[in-house]
């Protein structure tokens, strides 16, 4: 059930690809976050599986020449493991989508990807990073009223998370 809707999700982002890859042609650059993590360090907090792989994926996707044909220093891909990408820490994923903030002009594209786990804080939402506890979530996990400040300063009109 988790693959075909992973495969679901692939294949929507892919069409959307395809179309915002029409729509550059006309206006504007696309700069794409995509954060994946399978396994946390923290043991309390489940394992999402495939969650990198399926990263991986779209970045290739996105970065494909086929597709959007996404440039290296306009893509951020960041991995709970292995060498392939920066650390999904909560530090970097800030860095990341302020860097979204700072980079992208209004006509620009904007894509943020989250392939993890999240959690109840309160009455609002947190996303794990690797480096997160669900212990102390509130003060070491992504808030979602912290990620909807820095998305609210991106200036693009043209964004997808």
């Amino acid at each position: 059930m988790v693959k075909r809707i992973g495969f679901v999700v692939l294949f929507l982002l892919g069409l959307l690809a395809a179309q915002a890859a029409r729509a550059q042609e006309q206006t504007g650059k696309p700069f794409v976050v995509i954060v994946g993590i399978d396994k946390y360090q923290d043991k309390q907090i489940k394992p999402r599986k495939f969650a990198e792989a399926d990263a991986k994926a779209l970045h290739d996707l996105f970065t494909s020449k086929d597709h959007l044909g996404v440039e290296k220093d306009q893509i951020k891909l960041l991995l709970g493991s292995g060498a392939d990408a920066q650390k999904a820490t909560k530090k970097n994923i800030e860095e990341a989508l302020h860097w979204l903030e700072k980079s992208s002009k209004k006509d620009d594209l904007v894509i943020f990807a989250f392939f993890g786990q999240g959690s109840p804080v309160g009455e609002r939402a947190c996303y794990f990073a690797v480096d997160s506890t669900y212990k102390n979530r509130a003060k070491d996990a992504l808030a979602s009223l912290d990620i909807e400040h820095i998305i609210e300063k991106v200036p693009s009109q043209r964004f997808v998370a």
